[in-house]
């Protein structure tokens, strides 16, 4: 699970067709150029631990086709309420760059996030589910995405330091998001980015009214952020994060369905390379031959008597007399 250094109590992962995520590491000296690139808000009741950090990321397998959650665990961390208000932590999540809903992330909770809202209280409200797709690179392709290019392969947590105000108000007209189409390889500079996020849409009845929260910090900085960077298991090794599991005995990769069938054939199939029987000693029974076993003295040789018959042949008798 992905766990910040400088707010260890909050964790925050990704399931995948209902099975949680492994995570593996980005290149520790990318995490924190990362960090110092951005302005984060730095909560008074909630220090920083020392040497911390309020950044992460980490890489995931992506599954196009198979949906994916958010799930956040706060069961061991919290913003002290003070000065008579009720402090809590606001979250948002980013997919592709696209922007979703503020949500509350109250203390000592765990809550999940599946899917965006948009719409309006006359024309109606859509729900969009979270999935995973496979991501059309084109060649050449104009480009008309600008810096959002940046983003795509990369789903992200950001954390708010948020006042509950106790108030209610009408929730505010939001769009539909716009999932990524197509990009050029050249936009992405050198990323194995293969996926995308895709929506599921459905008609439902939408909130009249939500709670307000307000933002403590009058530049609204992030006090946190979770970056999960995904790939398939091949955009992976791509990007060398995943090792490659099988070379052939050139020392050549090879795929992993290449692997399997190597792995089904029979031994016979085997054979050895000239160039490494160098240093193999021949057996020495292989050399000289079978070895005889010794002469038992006690044991009572055979007695039989030969008689040439009148065609020239041999006949053997095993008779004792």
């Amino acid at each position: 699970m992905a766990i910040l250094t400088g707010y260890p109590e909050l964790e925050i992962t990704v399931e995948v067709d209902g099975q949680r995520a492994q995570e593996y590491d980005a290149p520790a000296d990318e995490v924190e150029a990362r960090a110092k690139e951005i302005d984060f808000h730095s909560i008074t009741h909630v220090p920083i631990q020392e040497s911390g950090s309020p950044f992460t990321i980490k890489y995931i397998e992506s599954m196009p086709g198979k949906p994916f959650v958010f799930k956040l665990d706060s069961t061991k961390f919290s913003i002290p309420s003070h000065d008579g208000q009720k402090h809590k932590a606001e979250y948002q999540c980013f997919l592709d760059g696209i922007p979703t809903g503020y949500y509350s992330l109250p203390g000592g909770t765990k809550t999940t996030r599946d899917s965006s809202l948009s719409g309006n209280n006359e024309s109606g409200w859509k729900l969009h589910r979270f999935q995973f797709s496979t991501l059309e690179l084109v060649e050449g392709a104009a480009e008309t995405q600008g810096d959002r290019t940046k983003q795509f392969g990369t789903l992200s947590v950001k954390l708010w330091h948020a006042i509950d105000s106790g108030r209610t108000s009408v929730l505010k007209p939001l769009d539909d998001p716009v999932s990524v189409q197509s990009v050029s390889e050249t936009a992405l500079k050198g990323k194995s980015v293969d996926s995308k996020v895709h929506f599921n849409s459905e008609l439902i009845s939408g909130p009249k009214k939500v709670h307000r929260f307000e933002h403590v910090d009058p530049d609204q900085r992030p006090f946190a952020i979770f970056e999960f960077r995904y790939r398939t298991m091949e955009g992976l090794m791509s990007e060398g994060i995943v090792p490659r599991p099988v070379k052939n005995e050139d020392d050549q990769l090879i795929d992993l369905e290449e692997a399997h069938q190597i792995s089904q054939e029979p031994l016979t199939d085997i054979k050895p390379d000239p160039k490494n029987t160098r240093g193999i000693k021949p057996d020495p029974e292989i050399k000289r031959g079978i070895k005889r076993e010794p002469v038992d003295s006690t044991h009572i040789p055979v007695c039989y008597k030969l008689r040439r018959l009148e065609d020239g042949k041999v006949e053997i008798d095993l008779t004792d007399d």
